[in-house]
């Protein structure tokens, strides 16, 4: 009797413990959700892809959520897909994402420490950001074939500043 007693009270324990790390693991996802409502993507591409990203989801409130070496990138000449896989888990909250190029627009940006960052806006999610370190926005310039913009905003903005 005192072995199904044990048995319940680690059973009730997992149950709300568990329960308790989901709750606080959907609230953390509110912003990737947004955007997956929007540019959830249904396949994943096979071929070259950089595991362990960082990306950084602002705007829409005051925090913001930072996803350190959790996210593996995909690029095309089409456009960009970002899968959330930490500890390579599957958490359902967080489905794959698919941003088409067209829908983006790129800037290089300063973030808190970093100094070299990118930050993507993506036009049918307004106010919400995502900023990626200046490596994994140049792995996807170089997949993508020139595609995100990078070379040619940075072009123009260093020619916007030159004397005339």
């Amino acid at each position: 009797m005192e072995i199904f007693v044990r048995f319940y009270t680690l059973g009730f324990g997992l149950v709300i413990g568990g329960g308790a790390l989901a709750v606080v693991i959907w609230r953390d996802s509110w912003r990737w959700r947004q955007l997956a409502a929007v540019y959830e993507a249904t396949t994943m591409p096979q071929g070259p892809q950089r595991r362990f990203s960082t990306v950084i989801l602002h705007g829409r409130g005051v925090a913001y959520n930072s996803y350190h070496s959790m996210v593996t990138l995909h690029a095309d000449r089409n456009g960009v897909w970002l899968l959330f896989r930490p500890f390579l888990l599957t958490i359902p909250f967080f489905k794959p994402l698919y941003i088409p190029f067209a829908d983006l627009q790129a800037t290089p940006r300063r973030w808190t420490l970093v100094s070299k960052a990118v930050e993507l806006e993506a036009s049918r999610a307004p106010g919400l950001k995502l900023v990626l370190w200046q490596r994994g926005a140049d792995w996807i310039e170089d997949q993508s074939g020139g595609r995100l913009g990078l070379e040619t905003r940075q072009a123009s903005r260093m020619a916007a500043s030159w004397p005339h």
